[in-house]
């Protein structure tokens, strides 16, 4: 996964909310990896992004929980 993109994200707001994540954040949705901050399994909201690293998302996923 090292230097791989993320070219999904899941915006559900409940996910968003979420302190941790439950399993790896990181998943695949339509042969793409995708990143949600809950790590849950379903009940996803995705959105296409230009594609970020892990590292980047974690760190914005952070500034969300903050800032809410």
């Amino acid at each position: 996964m090292a230097g791989a993109l993320i070219r999904y994200v899941c915006r559900n707001t409940a996910h968003a909310r979420a302190r941790s994540a439950v399993t790896s954040p990181v998943t695949l949705h339509e042969n793409e990896w995708a990143f949600c901050p809950a790590g849950f399994i379903g009940e996803h909201t995705w959105e296409q992004i230009e594609g970020e690293t892990l590292e980047t998302l974690r760190r914005r996923s952070a500034d969300v929980r903050v800032r809410a």
